[in-house]
């Protein structure tokens, strides 16, 4: 099976709805998406370049800004901040003539964002790492469920160590953009949802692009679980994997 399919264009509509619906709650969002724009602006106009790792990596991630205790909705929780990365291996699909701008990439290998929750001292630093979790697209070859989450697994020992692959935690997020909303949406309970309920731009433009990624994945999923006559539909979800166009067709 091939990799999912994304096209360019809405890729790119995400990145700035994006960018402008969580400015208040990023410290450095203009920059970083502005890096991210650029990759895949390469990807999409350079017909000679294949492939590409599109990533905001670890070593320079999107931060949240400082949440005091907002993801009790007592606000009585300690002060908190988040980040996030990503790498996706994708390749360009080209299009007729060669030359053109393309418009859709595909998935090649690694598809993982990474979102991390720090304590934030009384100076405002850094303190410890709180929680981190991994949001995967999986391949051919990967256990557990296509699109699912993964708790810690970096370190070698301390609870979930690197050598535990498990659990596979089921996911209907498919993009960074989307791990970010919910990074946000844990950290600002009450703020990130005042902030979603008015109607701006960025929030239109957002909305309809995961209504339909949304609608398309919980339609795949619904279908492979109908009409089941031995297996569990558990089962039969885990193992499914969703055609190529899911997300272009």
């Amino acid at each position: 099976m091939a990799g999912i399919k994304f096209g360019i264009a809405e890729m790119l509509r995400e990145l700035e709805s994006a960018r402008n619906l969580t400015r208040a709650f990023t410290e450095n969002g203009d920059y970083v998406f502005s890096r991210v724009r650029t990759q895949l602006e390469s990807l999409r106009d350079e017909p000679n370049r294949a492939s590409l790792a599109w990533e905001i990596p670890k070593s320079a991630p999107l931060r949240s800004i400082k949440s005091s205790g907002e993801y009790e909705s007592s606000g009585k929780g300690v002060s908190v901040s988040g980040e996030l990365s990503f790498v996706w291996e994708i390749r360009r699909l080209s299009p007729i003539r060669r030359r053109d701008p393309a418009k859709e990439f595909q998935l090649i290998g690694n598809a993982s964002t990474v979102a991390r929750v720090f304590e934030t001292e009384a100076d405002g630093s850094k303190g410890e790492e709180l929680a981190m979790w991994r949001i995967e697209i999986g391949d051919d070859d990967s256990p557990g469920c296509h699109f699912h989450v993964q708790i810690r697994g970096e370190e070698d020992d301390g609870p979930f160590p690197k050598r535990l692959s498990v659990p596979r935690l089921p996911t209907c997020l498919a993009s960074p953009m989307a791990a970010l909303e919910f990074l946000l949406a844990e950290l600002f309970q009450e703020a990130w949802r005042r902030h979603v309920s008015a109607e701006t731009d960025a929030l239109k433009s957002w909305r309809a692009i995961q209504r339909e990624r949304l609608r398309k994945l919980f339609e795949w999923q619904s279908h492979t679980v109908a009409g089941l006559n031995q297996a569990s539909p558990w089962s039969t979800l885990k193992l499914a994997k969703p055609p190529a166009d899911i997300f272009v067709a």
